[in-house]
């Protein structure tokens, strides 16, 4: 790794285990969390809560931590803007819930 050469699939697995990926993904997760739940809901003029945390998160999560709420700016293929993505990340979470009879 150190002379700069590509590292396999197996290689990768040995400096930068499941384990560590799992850790950093958690930290930045609660990060966003954290952030978003200290935010205030343009919608509501309280502190994101429920389903709009869950778009606020998603919404970072998409476009950066910086990324204004409720962003309408897209991806490259113009198919999701930020609020559409978090839009639909909080109802594929909703819809995982009553799937799982947790709703």
């Amino acid at each position: 790794m150190d002379s700069g050469s590509p590292i396999n699939e197996q290689e990768m697995l040995i400096y930068f285990p499941p384990s560590d990926q799992e850790a950093l993904f958690d930290a930045d997760a609660k990060r966003l969390i954290d952030r978003a739940a200290a935010q205030i809901d343009p919608a509501s003029g309280q502190p994101f809560t429920g389903d709009r945390l869950l778009q606020r998160v998603a919404q970072m999560h998409f476009g950066g931590s910086g990324i204004p709420i409720d962003a309408l700016v897209s991806d490259i293929s113009g198919k999701l803007s930020v609020k559409s993505y978090g839009e639909k990340a909080a109802n594929d979470y909703q819809q995982a819930l009553a799937t799982l009879g947790c709703s």
